[in-house]
């Protein structure tokens, strides 16, 4: 049986790809899916190891500034410096949000 994932939208309780976002009310809860085999309520939880974008964060902000550091005690033009830390700042926070994206998981709502 296949993990159950919150981007693949797998069921935990059947296995099955079927998993639909339900449409609620209220905009301020937590959404709520279910599965279109079993009718399981699936809610998404974050796992221990999302955690590990905040890190990657903290990684990130700390290279932005060592290079923003180096930048301005070399002499690099502003430009230079510009493009670095916009590349930095892309890349951590793509990795961040995929990250807790990839760890996120679908439980059975109790």
């Amino acid at each position: 049986m296949s993990q159950p994932s919150y981007l693949k939208k797998i069921c935990p309780a059947c296995g099955a790809a079927g998993v639909a976002l339900q449409l609620s009310g209220s905009i301020a809860r937590f959404p709520v899916y279910s599965c279109s085999e079993c009718d399981s309520q699936l809610v998404p939880r974050v796992t221990a190891r999302a955690l590990l974008g905040f890190a990657v964060v903290v990684v990130g902000l700390a290279l932005m500034y060592l290079s923003f550091l180096a930048g301005v005690h070399y002499g690099w033009p502003g430009m230079l410096r510009t493009a670095l830390i916009s590349g930095l700042a892309g890349g951590t926070i793509t990795m961040a949000y995929g990250l807790v994206a990839r760890h996120t998981i679908l439980e059975v709502r109790s």
